[in-house]
């Protein structure tokens, strides 16, 4: 029987005392030593806590459990050590990449993205001939501003099956490199989501319309992407989109769902200066 959070409800925990979902506790040292006491025993969910509490043994509690044999530990924590951005982790998050477990390389590309440098920046360029490593991987070296993301993104939005989730999180990218080479790809994207929503609307007479939310969201991160870029041409299509939306678009706030890096979120604003990360 799954286990919920007294507090905020959260299922599915190993122990309803620990919830990184609510993170209630942190600061108090009692808790920190339950937290950091599970983390050593292998609890997921006291490992995805540790970047939260303020105890010099946390880090080294979290390179102990990035090598454990059960892979869903690893992950855990990973993704803790990406949120503490402590340099020790590079070493070991280079040597991750070669993890059998698709799951644990994704964390490594966000830590890598966190941790950012050179180094990591190589690394992830190495990774995008990798499939399916590909994309998160270029996603991640927009996010650090590395040219070398632009093709392998550019190849990614064209394909015809990629999901409504990997349009948001490649637009996304896109808007994170500010190059104006995308903008004609993101404003062909745009208009494809722009029709998919208005054929969405067009139902029968004293019949309901079935709104293509998957579009919205694809299309509400694409506006937000251009506005990051700017010029004529992306300004001139984000009008037409909101025109043809009825004004219902507007800049995202680019929710964790479409940015894999939650821990650098961007404030949701009509500023353009403002939306670069």
């Amino acid at each position: 029987m799954p286990m919920y959070c007294p507090r905020c409800g959260y299922r599915e925990l190993d122990d309803p005392r620990l919830c990184w979902a609510c993170m209630d506790g942190e600061a108090d040292p009692a808790r920190a030593m339950e937290i950091l006491t599970a983390a050593e025993a292998g609890n997921r969910d006291a490992l995805r806590m540790l970047a939260e509490i303020d105890d010099a043994r946390a880090v080294g509690v979290m390179l102990t459990a990035a090598r454990h044999p059960q892979s869903d530990i690893r992950r855990a924590a990973l993704t803790s050590l990406a949120a503490t951005r402590d340099p020790r982790a590079e070493p070991l998050a280079l040597d991750a990449l070669r993890d059998a477990d698709e799951r644990v390389r994704a964390a490594v590309v966000a830590c890598l993205a966190e941790l950012g440098g050179k180094m990591a920046a190589d690394a992830l360029a190495t990774q995008l001939a990798h499939p399916p490593d590909g994309t998160p991987a270029a996603t991640a070296l927009a996010w650090l501003r590395d040219e070398r993301a632009v093709e392998p993104l550019l190849a990614a939005i064209d394909q015809p099956r990629l999901s409504g989730n990997a349009y948001r999180s490649v637009g996304s990218a896109l808007g994170w490199l500010a190059d104006p080479r995308t903008v004609p790809p993101l404003v062909h994207l745009l208009n494809l989501m722009t029709d998919r929503w208005i054929t969405s609307q067009q139902v029968p007479a004293g019949l309901p319309p079935r709104p293509d939310w998957g579009a919205h969201m694809v299309a509400t991160d694409v506006v937000t992407a251009l506005g990051m870029i700017g010029g004529a041409e992306a300004d001139a299509a984000v009008a037409q989109a909101r025109e043809r939306f009825g004004g219902e678009l507007r800049y995202s706030q680019m929710a964790p769902l479409s940015r894999p890096f939650a821990y650098r979120a961007t404030r949701s604003t009509t500023d353009r200066a403002e939306l670069v990360p």
